[in-house]
């Protein structure tokens, strides 16, 4: 619009120079103007007509940014997730709940569990992401023991990434829950429902900053511990070999990393983090088989006292886990040992 009407603009004041030239050519062969009486017409002409158009572009712009300062006023108010509060920081007043800060410290310093690992009970789960739209996790009942290793396989939109959306609360389900150690996301903060779950997922989470506030981005845990965590994840010669070490900058996702170190990476967080729980979907799908080797080797040894939930295409990948949930079309197709479930799978997917 901005566009076509400084068209327009430029063309009524092309046409009107147009027209006093000529208009003005003729008084002045007949006396009545002189020629700095026309220059100043042309000059009235082209200040005035750019003026207007300043004006408006500047009203269209004005325009534009309080549109966009109404939206971010409706983002501010918009409800919050069920079981979440606003930090006692706050930088704006609303209507939210918002936490004391003595509150927010304790919250800080509390755990969904003290035990090392953590049960799911998933209980008549229903979800899809909106009311016109279909179920795509339909009924699920199952449990996860504490400590259990489980896999997940199942067609591309049979409901696995569907349903580690669901086991973080990332969307508010039509009917069911799902109980880690037997809580579920109403019965305790949200953000403490979700700080017992670390993912480690096919794109590595990573922003830009240093490889010591990728790792513990609350900057509590001492140096030590991120060497050790790295050095677990067997990327110490990596960090040796960078000057800053710690201080080392890190590019949005992890743009200057190749993909294996972006995973081992997100791999050590993922042991700083200490979640009883640990998810890993399709994590060693873009990975070279030296890194691939790291991580497998991490879900047998430094994982092994956690509840471990594994999605993956490869099926090798899965044969050491206690059982495996086949998911079709959103439902559990089976859920056993490995070796009454993977030749069941492969069979039906020749």
């Amino acid at each position: 619009a901005v566009m076509g009407f400084s068209m327009q603009m430029s063309a009524t004041t092309g046409l009107l120079l147009l027209i006093t030239g000529v208009v003005g050519y003729k008084l002045l062969q007949l006396g009545y103007v002189s020629v700095g009486s026309i220059g100043v017409a042309f000059t009235f002409i082209v200040l005035s007509g750019t003026s207007i158009q300043m004006f408006f572009e500047w009203l269209a712009q004005f325009e534009e940014a309080m549109t966009g300062i109404e939206r971010l006023d409706n983002y501010l108010r918009r409800p919050l997730e069920t079981g979440l509060k606003l930090p006692h920081s706050r930088q704006f007043v609303t209507n939210h709940p918002t936490y004391a800060s003595n509150e927010e410290a304790d919250l800080k310093r509390q755990a969904l569990t003290q035990k090392p690992s953590a049960g799911i009970d998933v209980v008549d789960l229903w979800l899809k992401y909106g009311e016109d739209l279909p179920f795509v996790l339909k009924g699920l009942n199952f449990s996860i023991k504490p400590g259990e290793k489980v896999g997940i396989i199942g067609r591309t939109g049979s409901g696995k990434t569907s349903f580690v959306q669901a086991l973080f609360r990332l969307y508010p389900f039509a009917e069911g829950k799902i109980l880690i150690d037997g809580k579920g996301a109403g019965d305790v903060d949200l953000s403490l429902f979700r700080r017992s779950i670390a993912l480690i997922s096919q794109e590595p989470t990573l922003f830009r900053g240093t490889v010591r506030e990728n790792l513990d981005l609350p900057g509590r845990l001492p140096e030590a511990r991120l060497h050790d965590a790295l050095a677990r994840v067997g990327l110490t010669e990596w960090l040796e070999a960078h000057p800053l070490k710690l201080e080392t900058v890190v590019e949005e996702r992890g743009r200057n990393l190749s993909a294996g170190e972006r995973q081992l990476l997100c791999m050590a967080r993922c042991l700083l983090q200490e979640a009883p729980i640990v998810v890993m979907d399709e994590a060693t799908s873009s990975v070279d088989p030296q890194s691939e080797e790291i991580m497998v080797r991490a879900t047998r040894e430094f994982f092994k006292d956690r509840t471990q939930i594994i999605i993956a295409h490869r099926l090798s990948t899965l044969e050491h886990c206690d059982r495996v949930l086949w998911l079709d079309q959103g439902q559990v197709r089976l859920f056993d040992r490995p070796a009454a479930v993977l030749p069941v799978f492969q069979s039906t997917h020749l």
